[in-house]
């Protein structure tokens, strides 16, 4: 009698034991969920980051196209101005004189041009910045998605692990009686 009463002693002692030992799984799991949680927070957080970025640089492309047209106008329109000019001055001034002011001119228009040419540097530089940027926020991602699947398989291989040492120790305790 005294033999049924301490196995059942230690039966009790392993079922708490095992007890313990899944509530432990069970918060080691939770503990994985929340981590998987941030990690899913931080993955949308860098992907609204990298949509802007994107959006960025689809305004950007969308100036630098704009500046572009407004450099062909400007050429367009400072060649009108420097042909009328030429008729105009022609009839009225001497050649020299009209050479000297649309010299003058030229080089007005040809700083003008060299400021806006700089403008369309700068957007380029800008949009290239913005590139590698996206191409690192793109990394990031990647990074966080490998990060992800990799702890999907760590708690994977977690879990089964514990699962199967639970199995072999329930069938040790079964088979040692």
């Amino acid at each position: 009698m005294e033999d049924i009463q301490q196995e059942l002693l230690t039966a009790e002692r392993q079922v708490q034991s095992k007890k313990k030992e899944y509530l432990d799984s069970q918060q080691n799991y939770q503990i994985l969920q929340d981590e998987l949680d941030v990690l899913k927070v931080e993955s949308v957080s860098g992907a609204t980051s990298l949509q802007k970025m994107k959006t960025q640089k689809v305004v950007l492309k969308g100036e630098l196209d704009q500046k572009v047209k407004q450099l062909e106008t400007f050429r367009n329109r400072h060649d009108e101005i420097e042909s009328n000019l030429e008729k105009g001055k022609k009839a009225t001034m001497s050649q020299e004189k009209l050479a000297q002011i649309i010299e003058l001119r030229v080089k007005d228009k040809a700083k003008e041009l060299s400021k806006i040419e700089s403008n369309i540097q700068s957007s380029k530089g800008h949009i290239f910045n913005n590139t590698q940027k996206l191409g690192t926020l793109r990394k990031i991602e990647s990074d966080l998605i490998s990060d992800i699947k990799g702890s999907q398989v760590i708690r994977t291989y977690h879990t089964f692990k514990q699962i199967w040492a639970i199995k072999t120790c329930s069938n040790c305790c079964i088979f040692s009686h």
